[in-house]
């Protein structure tokens, strides 16, 4: 946020929406934070919660030298989770741990496809609502499995032609579990 010609307001200030959906604080250390529910986050960062907090991340870094207390608001957010560039960098306690932890499990044959993918996607909200973010090409490979979990009926009674197959699931699962395997190395 640029502050007017007139310098920062010294002291902070909250705007909040009646119904609390919302809510902006704006700080006389010359930054400003957002908080609400998904309809008003739509508006108020329409370039996305993920990418507001790699802006907010380097925002800080820039600061950091007129403002030390810059990095300290970052370190102390509950957004600051890194974005897990490498599979040995995932916490096997995360979400995405999990996730990780149940297609080794599939691929093993110790769980059915159906429960792995119920189980799968109800790990991925979680990671979501965790904010645990993943770099590239992490977040590519899980976003395909994603697409195929998604296409794969966990009723099999409600199987259509053309939804993916326990065959295909599984498939899909093991090529993701060895391109993550690659990124880790020898």
């Amino acid at each position: 946020m640029d502050w007017p010609d007139q310098g920062r307001p010294d002291h902070d200030f909250l705007v909040a929406l009646p119904d609390l959906s919302g809510v902006v604080l704006a700080t006389g250390a010359g930054y400003a934070l957002i908080a609400g529910d998904g309809e008003f986050l739509r508006h108020g960062v329409p370039e996305g919660v993920g990418q507001a907090v790699v802006n907010f991340r380097r925002y800080t870094q820039r600061i950091s030298v007129d403002v030390p207390a810059g990095m300290r608001i970052w370190d102390d957010s509950p957004t600051s989770h890194r974005a897990f560039v490498r599979p040995d960098a995932i916490p096997a306690d995360s979400a995405v741990g999990e996730q990780i932890a149940l297609m080794r499990a599939l691929s093993a044959s110790a769980i059915r496809p159906a429960p792995f993918a119920a189980a799968w996607l109800s790990a991925r909200r979680k990671s979501s609502r965790r904010g645990e973010r993943l770099g590239e090409p992490l977040s590519r490979i899980l976003d395909q499995v994603l697409y195929t979990v998604d296409d794969h009926p966990i009723d099999p009674g409600l199987r259509e032609p053309g939804d993916a197959t326990d065959a295909e699931l599984t498939a899909a699962v093991v090529e993701a579990l060895a391109a993550i395997d690659r990124l880790a190395g020898p």
